[in-house]
């Protein structure tokens, strides 16, 4: 995930104060990382009038189409505001998440696991100017269509053995990665390269 990611509300911290000092913004974040949940607890969303015209819908309807299944929309306790929906395509072994986020707007990724503990996601986001963790590559296509995107996942990703993705495991799984790729930037921290490469990213919007 592109984070999935841990890293939303982390790059909007770091490119928001592109303004000032290197050393200011390598404060600011440090403690944007030490603001994030450990973990993450997803909770089913009661599906409300006016849904279906949504935008998600829009991004969900051509995925059901590729042999996906909706397996519903889930808001992160932890990330107030912060909503996913997932799909899952059990014959492909890969899932689509759709966010909805209360200041980054609205994307979608394409997310494959592998067996080994490494992972690939296809990802509608921009560059933030953050690492991803090791062994989990993020490649981005901005404007791409959700089949266009899902399509190019399937056809470039790295052939080794995947996890199988279903209805029952996908929230677990989506939120294991987490607490691991949190885990890891926590430890590791925020470098003065990633906040260089998080303003320059910022100025260039």
């Amino acid at each position: 995930m592109s984070l999935p990611t841990p890293w939303i509300a982390l790059s909007i911290a770091l490119v928001a104060l592109h303004f000032i000092s290197r050393y200011a913004l390598l404060a600011v974040g440090r403690k944007a990382v030490s603001r994030q949940p450990d973990q993450i607890h997803l909770v089913p969303e009661t599906p409300e009038a006016g849904d279906e015209d949504g935008m998600c819908v829009h991004f969900a309807n051509p995925l059901e189409r590729e042999g996906f299944a909706d397996v519903g929309t889930y808001s992160v306790v932890e990330l107030r505001g912060v909503k996913v929906r997932f799909l899952v395509n059990e014959a492909q072994c890969v899932y689509a998440a759709l966010y909805q986020h209360p200041r980054a707007g609205e994307w979608y990724e394409i997310i494959s696991r592998y067996q080994d503990g490494t992972g690939i996601t296809y990802t509608i986001m921009r560059d933030h100017g953050l690492s991803p963790e090791p062994g989990n590559e993020v490649v981005r296509q901005p404007g791409a269509g959700p089949v266009d995107l899902c399509r190019r996942a399937l056809a470039e990703r790295p052939q080794r053995p995947l996890i199988q993705v279903n209805a029952g495991n996908v929230t677990g799984l989506f939120s294991e990665i987490w607490a691991r790729s949190i885990a890891w930037r926590k430890s590791r921290g925020i470098t003065p390269e990633e906040v260089a490469r998080a303003a320059r990213v910022r100025k260039a919007a």
